[in-house]
Parts: C-alpha cells; structure tokens; sequence
C-alpha cells in the first residue's frame, strides 16, 4: 500500500465559508476543471452513477492488485456486481484484472489513478 498517490492524503479544512455576496446563501462557486479531461471526466461520471464502481476506485486508489472478493467484502455489493463492474472500469481504460487461479484481481491503471485522483480533488474543492 503506497500513500505516495492517494487522493486522500491531504489534511482537512478548517476554513470557514465566508460569504461572497447576497443570495448565494454563503456558498463558493465550483473551482474550474478545465483541466480535467472532458472526455475522461464523461466516462467517470457514467461510471460513478453505479455505488459498486465509485466504491472500486475509492478503495483501489489506496490498495494495490485487490482481489474481488475483498473488495465485495469490504465495499458490501455482492461479488458478481463487482466483477461486472471491474470489468466496465477495464473497457473504460481505467482498471486492469487479471486471473490467478480461481482468483480474479484488479488494479487502477495510470490513467484510471489520475482520473480518479483529479476526480476526488474536485470534490473535495466544492465542499471547501
């Protein structure tokens, strides 16, 4: 397990939501992402509309190489959604699986781990 690449290494926030003007009930507008992908972005948020894929990538940014049962295991979907939804995270470019035995295993690839990643800084921006 690498902390090096985690989008969940940063610290949280303590300050506060200051006003910007009136009837905006105190809220900021959403950062710019522009620099995120705009297709890579679509594909995500199509996928993400599924619990079992958005639960996926949260824990494969953390964990390297996860086998599919720990990952019903610790996310609670059943294991044939998971496998149905690690392999549409495998045609959308963003996991790989392999075999070993009975036992099936996936892993973000580069770009799943940067989409991700972008993906989860963004939200975090809009709860700030």
């Amino acid at each position: 397990m690498s902390s090096s690449h985690s989008p969940f290494s940063s610290s949280p926030s303590s300050k506060p939501v200051q006003p910007t003007g009136s009837g905006d009930n105190g809220r900021k507008k959403p950062p710019d992402s522009s620099q995120f992908y705009r297709a890579d972005k679509a594909r995500l948020a199509t996928l993400a509309q599924q619990s079992a894929v958005l639960y996926i990538l949260t824990v494969l940014a953390e964990v390297s190489d996860a086998e599919e049962r720990f990952l019903a295991g610790i996310t609670g979907p059943p294991q044939e959604e998971i496998h149905d939804a690690v392999e549409k995270l495998a045609s959308a470019g963003f996991a790989t699986t392999s075999r070993k035995g009975n036992h099936r295993y996936a892993d973000l690839t580069n770009l799943g781990r940067s989409v991700f990643g972008t993906y989860w800084k963004h939200l975090k921006r809009c709860q700030e």
